[in-house]
């Protein structure tokens, strides 16, 4: 009895028959690793319920890191629609010394995005209010539209002469 299956096999045959097997005994919630999206069709048969496409999720992470190397995604939301990121925002970006308030007025930084945290130099959280101030060398807490993504950043990162830091 389970509410909960998980299948996390190299093969995809594996992974396949697993689901097939869970299906079987009822189990609800049937959560797949698919290496090879020519079997998207056969787990959507086989009743997967939730499926993680490992090539989708290590290009998505790899493309971040490359585009905007001060990111670090924490989690998807709404199965892609948004992400949490913590964003390191450095000493000389224009956003330091600023209040949350002050950013989210900026014109650039998107609508759809909302500062959920602050971790100081000594890895301190604070949860901001409109008042809180952006400390240089800090990581910022970012839960954002996954379209919006490269302007939040770039609206934390970036000095007065629109280099990233």
């Amino acid at each position: 009895r389970a509410d909960v299956a998980v299948a996390l096999m190299r093969d995809d045959a594996d992974n396949l028959t697993f689901t097939l097997i869970c299906k079987q005994y009822g189990v609800a919630h049937r959560m797949v690793r698919m290496r090879d999206t020519r079997y998207r069709e056969a787990y959507d048969l086989a009743g997967a319920t939730f499926l993680l496409n490992v090539l989708d999720l290590y290009l998505h992470e790899l493309i971040l890191a490359i585009e905007r190397p001060r990111a670090r995604r924490i989690a998807d939301i709404g199965r892609g629609e948004a992400e949490m990121l913590a964003v390191h925002v450095p000493e000389g970006a224009t956003a330091v010394g600023l209040t949350v308030q002050e950013i989210v007025a900026r014109s650039k930084f998107p609508t759809s995005a909302v500062i959920a945290g602050i971790l100081d130099k000594e890895r301190r959280l604070t949860i901001p209010r409109g008042d809180a101030v952006i400390p240089g060398d800090s990581e910022v807490l970012v839960v954002v539209k996954a379209e919006d993504v490269s302007a939040a950043v770039e609206c934390l990162t970036t000095d007065s002469k629109g280099r990233w830091r």
